[in-house]
């Protein structure tokens, strides 16, 4: 997991998690951080078929509160 704090592009959350992604022996990373106020979340898996983006919505599924 990385705390990326208050970033000034949502990208950086993604990108850092694809970052460590890469390294040896990492097979999950998320990546999390605030822009504009705002949580954001970013799951990279390093196996094919590894579900991040499914398994991502199900733990956050109910929490918050959706953007107008």
């Amino acid at each position: 997991m990385s705390w990326c704090g208050v970033v000034t592009q949502p990208d950086i959350i993604a990108e850092l998690a694809d970052f460590f992604v890469r390294f040896d022996q990492v097979n999950w990373v998320l990546a999390v951080g605030v822009f504009e106020n705002l949580m954001k979340l970013s799951v990279r898996v390093s196996q094919l078929g590894g579900h991040s983006g499914e398994v991502l919505r199900n733990v956050v599924e109910g929490l918050g509160r959706r953007r107008p």
